[in-house]
């Protein structure tokens, strides 16, 4: 047996209507088959007829399982919820993972506790730049117009800092760690669009960092604000950019080059 689709991306208010084909043993298909449907996996649930629908706005990964007599198939499913969304790791138990983000694993990631407080930590373990760099997607593609926001913090090693940043609409922040930078720019697949500006953050302690793109005029207006977590938000962006051949789509997300620990709380997507 098949099951049709092989694999969903869905969010709250969505139902998909899976189906399960049978084939003989030389790939014949015969037709629909009579079976019994489970789901394994939080904030979901799927009827007899195979309708399947979240029933939570929070985002997971499970599996729809088919069983026919002793013959089962199963589909893969990811459900994002709706803006807008935050994850502050509070529910993750320590070492544990994201299942639905895109981008995030344990060769590269860690639910850690840092002063009380669950953290994303980026590892920096010396096993090169394919496990420096880190690009994490939250959402599937969104309309340009939101807002990405975080708290950051990187370490220092030696005399090494890693860069941190976000990610919004196929724009890409980068905080520069050892080189006093910070950058909002654009890949397709080379740097086509970049702004850049002097900017230092300090080592070991936490920063609260905006990231939002506009839509106005025909053009794209990339913006950033940056402020230490336990100071008040100032009125004043950081950056502001304009991008003449605006990107009208695109995951939000968080980026990092870890060539020393790096670390994100209180992570939002919102409109």
């Amino acid at each position: 047996i098949q099951i049709r689709p092989a694999e969903i991306l869905t969010k709250p208010g969505e139902t998909t209507k899976f189906a399960a084909v049978s084939f003989d043993k030389s790939g014949r298909a015969l037709g629909d088959a009579e079976v019994t449907w489970t789901y394994e996996g939080p904030g979901a649930s799927i009827g007899a007829d195979g309708s399947f629908s979240p029933t939570a706005n929070a985002g997971s990964i499970g599996l729809v399982t088919a069983k026919f007599g002793e013959l089962s198939a199963a589909a893969r499913v990811r459900i994002v919820p709706e803006l807008p969304l935050s994850e502050d790791f509070e529910s993750y138990e320590e070492g544990g993972m994201i299942s639905w983000w895109i981008g995030v694993s344990k060769a590269k990631h860690a639910i850690e506790t840092l002063d009380g407080s669950k953290v994303l930590k980026k590892l920096a373990d010396n096993r090169g730049p394919i496990f420096n760099r880190s690009r994490v997607y939250i959402t599937p593609p969104l309309k340009t117009g939101y807002t990405v926001q975080a708290d950051v913090m990187g370490s220092q090693v030696g005399r090494r800092r890693g860069d941190v940043g976000l990610i919004n609409a196929r724009y890409r922040l980068e905080m520069y760690g050892n080189a006093n930078r910070m950058r909002v720019m654009s890949w397709v697949p080379g740097p086509r669009f970049e702004k850049r500006i002097d900017f230092s953050w300090d080592a070991d302690r936490w920063y609260t960092v905006k990231f939002r793109v506009d839509l106005a005029d025909g053009k794209a207006y990339p913006r950033v604000k940056v402020w230490p977590r336990d100071e008040t938000e100032p009125e004043d962006w950081t950056l502001e950019a304009e991008d003449p051949q605006p990107n009208l789509e695109g995951s939000a997300g968080i980026y990092a080059f870890s060539m020393a620990p790096l670390y994100y709380d209180n992570v939002r997507v919102y409109r």
